[in-house]
């Protein structure tokens, strides 16, 4: 569902929604579909990967319906929520077939380097054939696109898997609801802090609730002796905590996100163009996939992760050399620079974790890959944009106050272009008037300034994650060497 980028500034125009509504509508779909991470996983472990496989094509197909459909922001938000329960219910069976099907050391790097690459190819058309149909025709036949994805991915894993797997498993499914609805409830919480606090307020109650819950039945399977359904034993292997702690870290800061963003909203750029350009950060990601795979099987998956981690601090700091001069060329560049070692070590970092597994747990490992990354992308989605976004507003408030503007006419003008509105449109405002570009070109000048420290932050925010993450790896090596010295995960 990444071609939904794509349709970010048509939907804004049909409903008029704030950046704040469009950094909910990003993040809702890892939020909502937290829910069920666990429940799949499991379902993975006792009914095989075909079945659950066919569960998430029908909720994304369902999803998809919804938004074409959707008449307010309501209900694109549930479209994403719902789109997102079967697009996490379809990357859990599809990791655990991967994770269980291949054994080769060697084997399985260089097929996450091809998962990885795949990735990036997909993340490479959805926005750009997204972009295509939102402007050629309209926003609402790109969920048409998510239906034919979803057919081809149940398709193509019967023709490979043509008989289930089924591991023992415990039949307990309490726990495993209650951990995905804590996750769960947690993002939601996060996201809708700002824009809706009283819905907020109701999902930090659940939240608490469904943490009551798990640590009650987890406590009560415990002095019965029975096993949980909610299978957490790769997390008791050595590394294993800190390897969640890695990927919660990477998933922070969506520079993809954000380039997109500022290729529209500083060059003018409509969405098509803009996904467009940058179809060579994207194919960087392909090319980083690829060659992490390769240099896995050479020295090890943890040491090729660290490496792309370092390389992706070094990257994320190269968006400080954006200037009043930097055009669209120097900002795909930057983002290319970032997005190959970020391709390196999704392939290399997903089996680092994976190989801690054993054949009995791959569903609910799987799982937990998924929610890291997706926990990570949303919590860490929330903050920098709460940070960046808040960041811009103040700092155009201010030089609208230095031309001269009353602070609450300032203020007004700034949360106005944060929530997506042009000059022209705020020239029109009593007061304002200072903002018609031929009369004072100036304040566009501080405009464009305010947008470049802005993206600045966005880079310094990327390479604080990546440095943490970097840290959480070499202790993890640490860890793993100390127990197994002779390991090639290593």
């Amino acid at each position: 569902m990444g071609s939904f980028d794509a349709m970010l500034v048509p939907l804004q125009k049909t409903f008029v929604f704030s950046v704040d509504v469009v950094n909910v509508l990003s993040l809702a779909v890892a939020a909502g579909s937290l829910a069920v991470l666990f429940i799949a996983g499991s379902l993975v472990d006792r009914w095989g990967a075909r079945r659950v496989v066919t569960l998430g094509v029908c909720a994304m197909v369902a999803g998809a319906l919804i938004i074409m459909s959707a008449f307010g922001v309501g209900w694109l938000l549930a479209g994403r929520i719902v789109g997102g329960v079967g697009g996490m219910t379809m990357a859990v069976a599809s990791l655990a077939t991967l994770n269980s099907t291949f054994k080769d050391d060697r084997q399985r790097a260089h097929v996450f380097g091809m998962l990885a690459a795949a990735l990036g190819a997909a993340a490479l058309t959805a926005p750009v054939l997204g972009g295509a149909v939102a402007q050629r025709g309209s926003w609402r036949l790109v969920p048409l696109l998510w239906i034919a994805v979803a057919l081809c991915v149940l398709l193509l894993l019967r023709g490979v898997v043509t008989r289930d797997v089924v591991a023992t498993a415990a039949r307990e499914w309490v726990t495993p609801l209650a951990a995905g609805l804590t996750m769960s409830c947690l993002s939601l919480t996060a996201l809708l802090a700002r824009t809706s606090p009283q819905v907020a307020l109701v999902t930090m109650c659940g939240f608490i609730l469904a943490l009551i819950v798990l640590t009650v039945r987890w406590r009560h399977l415990r002095r019965r002796g029975e096993d949980a359904g909610l299978n957490v034993s790769v997390l008791r292997s050595p590394g294993g905590l800190l390897l969640v702690g890695a990927m919660l870290a990477v998933g922070a800061v969506n520079l993809f996100f954000y380039s997109n963003l500022f290729l529209q909203y500083r060059f003018g750029l409509d969405a098509s163009t803009a996904a467009a350009n940058l179809i060579v950060a994207q194919c960087a990601v392909i090319a980083g996939g690829l060659a992490g795979g390769w240099i896995s099987g050479w020295i090890g998956s943890l040491r090729t992760t660290a490496l792309a981690l370092a390389l992706g601090v070094a990257a994320a700091l190269g968006f400080l050399l954006l200037d009043a001069t930097s055009g669209v060329p120097m900002t795909v560049a930057l983002l290319a620079a970032f997005a190959l070692p970020t391709g390196c070590l999704t392939g290399s970092l997903t089996k680092s974790f994976l190989d801690r597994a054993d054949s009995a747990s791959s569903g609910a490992a799987s799982a937990l890959r998924q929610g890291a990354w997706s926990l990570g992308s949303t919590l860490g989605g929330v903050v920098t944009g709460a940070v960046a976004f808040g960041y811009f507003t103040r700092d155009w408030q201010s030089a609208l106050q230095r031309a001269g503007i009353a602070d609450d006419v300032a203020a007004y003008a700034a949360e106005s272009v944060r929530g997506g509105a042009v000059l022209v449109q705020l020239a029109r405002t009593p007061g304002l008037e200072v903002l018609k570009v031929d009369s004072d070109l100036r304040t566009l000048l501080e405009l464009t300034a305010s947008q470049l420290s802005t993206m600045r932050l966005v880079g310094i925010l990327a390479a604080i994650a990546y440095g943490l993450a970097l840290l959480l790896i070499l202790a993890a090596m640490w860890r793993i060497r100390a127990h197994s010295p002779n390991s090639r995960t290593q």
